[in-house]
């Protein structure tokens, strides 16, 4: 399963439960929103394209998508929560989008949540959401 598909069947899955999407971003597309640095001195250096954008009443949710368990996206994810250097865009993305609260989660192919250490860094984010073999989709709350 590739990411675009794992990104394609979450957003399904996030409307069929009355969430709103705000941007996307498949593979290579860079179409999606930029959160830029706060003390950014080029026009998009260091800034983070998250793979979905969404929100449902006073909630956002901030989410990265892979077709294969990959590390580095859940320090990303952890660093844009716990770190002020992108403050002033997540201050304006709460704004913007009426929320009081960001979420941070990982999209993956079931198989990969299941075999590889997603749950060593589940601390890391506040959910993952998978996707098995026929699209379907699960949350997992931490």
């Amino acid at each position: 399963m590739n990411e675009e598909l794992v990104t394609k069947s979450i957003i399904y899955y996030l409307k069929e439960n009355d969430w709103n999407i705000f941007a996307f971003d498949y593979p290579q597309s860079g179409t999606g929103f930029l959160i830029h640095p706060n003390d950014r001195l080029e026009k998009n250096k260091e800034s983070i394209i998250p793979d979905i954008i969404a929100y449902k009443d006073s909630t956002c949710i901030i989410m990265e998508n892979k077709s294969y368990y990959y590390e580095q996206d859940f320090i990303k994810l952890d660093n844009l929560k716990n770190d002020v250097s992108y403050s002033n865009d997540l201050k304006s993305i709460l704004k913007r989008l009426n929320c009081k609260n960001i979420k941070y989660g990982i999209g993956l192919p079931e198989k990969d949540f299941i075999q590889n250490k997603s749950e060593e860094h589940m601390e890391l984010v506040d959910f993952i959401i998978t996707v098995d073999d026929s699209r379907n989709c699960k949350k997992h709350l931490y």
